[in-house]
């Protein structure tokens, strides 16, 4: 997921350039790794491998009614997603 990568690299970034020790504090760093956290601990197996494997390989392993609630709930992470790059935006025109 590409919001969980930049977000990633983002904190890495964030920890070890000193261009970006102003974001080392809870409002910002703190609260990116919260974010990124949350969306983590709402991501299941299936999502994981929903967004990494081949959908035959999917379709293989689980019926099709498994596969749209977890479909759904996967759907239900926009707004956490939408959020997490929204504030990465936020920290990246505050560090330009």
């Amino acid at each position: 997921m590409v919001a969980v990568s930049a977000a990633q690299e983002l904190a890495i970034t964030i920890e070890s350039h000193e261009r970006w020790s102003w974001a080392r504090n809870p409002q910002n760093i703190g609260k990116l790794q919260g974010m990124l956290a949350s969306l983590r601990g709402s991501m299941t197996g299936f999502h994981n491998a929903f967004l990494a494997e081949e959908p035959g390989a999917i379709r293989r392993r689980h019926d099709k009614e498994y596969i749209l609630t977890e479909c759904a709930s996967l759907g239900s992470m926009d707004l956490q997603v939408a959020d997490l790059l929204a504030f990465i935006k936020v920290l990246q025109k505050r560090n330009a």
